[in-house]
């Protein structure tokens, strides 16, 4: 099990320092307290269907991890944690960010991903806790003529401790 404990970009700016990673731990300071995340294996089922989604075309990618934490994280600590991630950190400088619901994610996954919006929930959620969404999104030119589609999805289940990042990415071809 890895443990992330993260600070903001922010902060390491105003200080006049980078990000500093490690394979061990990346500090940073989010929002008003310290959110410590876990990284945990997703279950084989979850990694069946993305494997499926995967293998569907070429031009379309989907990558699944899961977090867990101790305490409470509001949505906007998880996120703000996610992205300070460096393999996140573009989506925190490009394009847009959008809070919406569990049931309208579902509407921006391509279709060979949709199996996993019922699959994530039975698979995390207690079944009553109100579970929050954050998406980001950009697009860019990639090569010639070739525009990248890359969407990242921060999903917070606030009582079951667990925060689910999904990143789908799209190829023009």
């Amino acid at each position: 099990m890895k443990t992330l404990s993260l600070v903001s970009m922010a902060v390491l700016a105003a200080c006049g320092g980078g990000v500093e990673t490690s394979h061990e731990e990346t500090a940073a300071q989010v929002g008003q307290g310290l959110v410590e995340l876990s990284e945990s294996s997703i279950t084989s089922a979850l990694q069946s269907t993305l494997n499926t989604g995967n293998a569907k075309y070429r031009w379309t990618e989907g990558y699944l991890r899961r977090f867990d934490f101790s305490g409470s994280a509001t949505i906007a600590q998880a996120d703000a944690a996610v992205l300070a991630l460096q393999e996140y950190e573009a989506y925190g400088y490009f394009g847009s960010t959008q809070a919406i619901s569990y049931a309208d994610w579902k509407n921006t996954l391509y279709s060979e991903f949709q199996p996993l919006h019922s699959q994530i929930l039975s698979t995390y959620s207690n079944g009553t806790e109100t579970v929050q969404v954050v998406t980001h999104y950009y697009e860019q030119l990639v090569a010639a003529g070739s525009t990248g589609w890359f969407r990242l999805t921060v999903i917070l289940f606030p009582q079951s401790r667990k925060v689910i990042v999904f990143e789908q990415t799209g190829y023009e071809v």
